[in-house]
């Protein structure tokens, strides 16, 4: 690669997170999505118009908006640290709920059908940075639902695959 010229700076990405207020069976009830759109993407693409930009170039820069939904809420993911979770339930709190993060370890698309999760536990949204750190993700992602989900809207965005794409090492 001639090293003289410099590729174009491939321009920003925003990861939003929102939760989608309902279980990941009933996603299509979920009101989050036309929230989102309504608040954040019109709002973008008529910012984008006034500064005449093309369709096109909208389009390209609206795709660039990548939505993180955990259904119902982040603790749908965070709870999914089960093994930690047990922990914290021990130290924390005498052992309440060992049984229902089992059960969730046991069966990793539970936790996306559950209403309200952080209301259904001793943890509550207490310990989400601790347990976030140690979800095994790709368990998770093979379950299907939520994350899997928000995994295959980053592949599924060309930009953000060509920008983290490896150098060339053709001469």
């Amino acid at each position: 690669m001639d090293q003289s010229r410099s590729a174009p700076e491939p321009g920003g990405f925003v990861i939003f997170h929102y939760d989608g207020d309902t279980t990941w069976a009933r996603r299509a009830e979920a009101k989050t999505r036309e929230q989102f759109d309504r608040e954040i993407r019109n709002r973008v693409a008529q910012v984008l118009s006034g500064a005449r930009r093309s369709p096109d170039e909208i389009a390209q820069k609206l795709g660039r908006i990548i939505e993180c939904v955990p259904f119902y809420s982040i603790e749908a993911w965070t709870y999914q640290a089960t093994a930690k979770a047990i922990a914290l339930c021990r130290e924390k709190h005498r052992g309440d709920d060992i049984p229902t993060f089992e059960a969730w370890g046991a069966d990793r698309t539970k936790l996306d059908e559950v209403h309200k999760p952080k209301e259904k536990t001793c943890l509550g949204g207490e310990h989400n940075e601790m347990l976030g750190k140690s979800v095994a993700v790709w368990d998770v992602v093979q379950a299907g639902g939520s994350m899997m989900w928000f995994v295959w809207s980053l592949h599924a965005c060309r930009d953000l695959e060509d920008a983290l794409a490896l150098p060339s090492s053709d001469p």
